[in-house]
């Protein structure tokens, strides 16, 4: 399963083409304003930062390089508080309703689908490169650059098959990048022969997960799958330890920030994401690397790569 993405400047040029002014209050006339729909407040926060600095970099580089047919890249970004629907909405209303934006750069499942509705309505492209809902796929005015849950669900729930478990609990976010996922995971292993003896779903700001781990412990399976993500992903991790499941781990997301919260719990966690090699022998990817550590002083990841507009394999994106 393939997301291709060409670099943004290609992308924002033909969009230049269909772009109308947004009022003088607004912007200046000769500004093309991109929007972001992104978590820059909650617990997904640190995405909302990879995510940014990735398009701000590329925006910084578009704008030195003389802009778009002479005019200027403004990106103008909007929080959906870590994935609520409501502020999702309401963001997206106001990136096309004031800044009258061609195309909006989104992340997490639920604001980019209730996002869509509006981008059909107002004629916007909407662009995913975060969230991972199977119900992304295949809707009118919504471009995925990334692979979806159901794809690296089977990945991981293969591995985890191959190394033996046959019986499994799952943990995940209460939205439809966990419940989705969590659907196609169940029918996947269950095809295979195994059998899911628990289901868990946690609310979007929970850090307790006690009740949802004495379930999962009183079942003994042979193997706990999570669908989660953010700090929360190592938080789950590491109570899970903490309170004496000792099955194998798997899961469909990891970032550095999980190390940090997670710790030694994290030893022996398998899981399938999207790729990105910081060491990539690949010319645009060097060179993106080299100005992201020189702009921010840290390494990027998959996310912001993302969202800067390169990708691996060659001349376009292949995320696996």
């Amino acid at each position: 399963m393939k997301r291709g993405m060409g670099f943004v400047l290609c992308l924002l040029a033909m969009l230049a083409l269909a772009w109308q002014p947004a009022p003088a209050q607004a912007q200046s006339k000769d500004d093309i304003v991109i929007g972001m729909l992104l978590a820059m407040s909650g617990q997904g926060i640190s995405y909302g930062k990879w995510m940014s600095q990735g398009a701000l970099l590329a925006a910084e580089e578009i704008n030195r390089a003389g802009g778009i047919e002479g005019r200027k890249l403004r990106i103008e970004i909007g929080d959906h508080k870590s994935g609520e629907v409501k502020a999702g909405t309401s963001e997206m209303s106001r990136l096309v309703n004031v800044y009258h934006t061609p195309a909006v750069l989104s992340s997490f499942s639920a604001p980019t689908l209730a996002a869509q509705a509006i981008a059909v309505e107002r004629d916007v492209v909407l662009i995913n490169g975060g969230g991972w809902s199977p119900k992304l796929i295949n809707k009118q005015y919504l471009w995925n650059t990334r692979l979806t849950g159901d794809a690296t669900a089977k990945a991981i729930l293969k591995v985890a098959w191959e190394d033996g478990a046959r019986r499994i609990c799952m943990i995940y976010r209460n939205d439809p990048s966990g419940i989705d996922t969590a659907v196609a995971a169940r029918a996947y292993w269950q095809g295979q022969g195994g059998a899911v003896l628990c289901e868990e779903k946690y609310d979007l700001e929970a850090t307790n997960f006690s009740a949802q781990i004495a379930k999962i412990r009183s079942s003994r399976p042979d193997a706990l799958v999570t669908f989660s993500y953010s700090k929360t992903h190592g938080i789950i991790i590491k109570q899970a330890r903490d309170f004496g499941v000792t099955v194998p781990l798997y899961g469909i997301e990891f970032m550095p920030e999980n190390v940090e919260v997670a710790g030694k719990a994290l030893e022996g966690y398998k899981f399938a994401i999207d790729e990105f090699d910081v060491n990539s022998a690949d010319p645009g990817t060097a060179k993106f690397v080299k100005a992201y550590r020189a702009k921010y002083g840290e390494d990027p990841e998959f996310y912001g790569a993302n969202y800067y507009g390169y990708v691996l394999e060659g001349n376009e994106a292949e995320a696996r």
